[in-house]
């Protein structure tokens, strides 16, 4: 096997990956240094996304979009299932909001798709007729799902009539990431000037380990044959194959029982994996 720079399946994953690691180490540090930036409450993720932008605009770096639709759609269920298995000690305030923050997030994007529905269907029976009915749907897509989502989506509409499905949903996609950019932070500027504690101003974030919570009672230990975050990887990554099997059993099941049906349901399944 050839492990020089020449093998570009080898490296080129993990060179992608450091790129993006770099850019939100940088963002971070310009965070925590830069006054301005940081009383704008923009994540660290936003700000690495538009170093990014200005990068590629400007020919510097250039990561593939199939590399970024990789990352955002495994990322999805990765960040779902981390959320979920979090451990919460008896009587923590934040028993149990894995599982509401999800229900929340998945609750948000049915009202969107009713939403989208609604708009499209109303419009393909009123001024435009010969609009695509169902193209409502991708609402959900762009606005909480994303790029890759909204354009794998699109482009399954496509197949089925729909022209510029793909364009659509990217379009869908990208004004939702304007809206979570501009509205957002507009909104937590407000929000933290009428006092409600943010971001960094936060006394005890979400998550946040202190010295008295540092190692509870009968959790792993630091140091082991396995240490703490290696086994919480496994957990994570094990509960991301029983995911790929279920979803594959489901659409397997489905495809045999009708293949119509298969194909009509089959990208949804794959598409929504973060829910199963």
């Amino acid at each position: 096997m050839d492990y020089s720079a020449a093998n570009t399946g080898l490296w080129n994953f993990f060179i992608n990956m450091g790129i993006l690691a770099g850019a939100l180490l940088f963002s971070n540090v310009l965070l925590r240094k830069s006054a301005i930036i940081r009383k704008s409450l923009m994540p660290t993720a936003v700000l690495a996304g538009f170093l990014l932008l200005v990068l590629r605009s400007l020919e510097i770096l250039n990561l593939p979009a199939a590399f970024l639709e990789m990352v955002t759609y495994h990322g999805i269920a990765i960040g779902f299932i981390a959320l979920s298995l979090r451990s919460t000690g008896e009587g923590d305030r934040s028993q149990g909001k894995g599982f509401q923050s999800g229900a929340l997030i998945i609750s948000t994007y049915m009202m969107q798709a009713v939403a989208g529905l609604l708009i499209s269907i109303g419009l393909g029976y009123t001024v435009m007729p010969g609009l695509f009915k169902a193209s409502g749907i991708l609402l959900p897509m762009g606005y909480g799902q994303g790029a890759g989502q909204a354009n794998n989506v699109g482009s399954t509409y496509e197949a089925l009539g729909f022209a510029g499905g793909q364009s659509f949903g990217l379009s869908l996609a990208a004004a939702g990431y304007l809206c979570a950019c501009v509205v957002g932070v507009i909104y937590l500027s407000i929000r933290s000037r009428k006092g409600l504690k943010v971001g960094r101003d936060a006394d005890l974030l979400s998550g946040s380990v202190t010295v008295d919570t540092f190692e509870d009672k009968e959790e792993a230990p630091l140091s082991e044959s396995v240490d703490r975050l290696s086994i919480q990887v496994a957990l994570v990554f094990l509960t991301y194959l029983l995911t790929y099997l279920v979803t594959l059993g489901l659409t397997k099941a489905i495809g045999a029982a009708s293949e119509n049906l298969g194909n009509l349901l089959s990208p949804l399944l794959w598409g929504f994996n973060f829910i199963i």
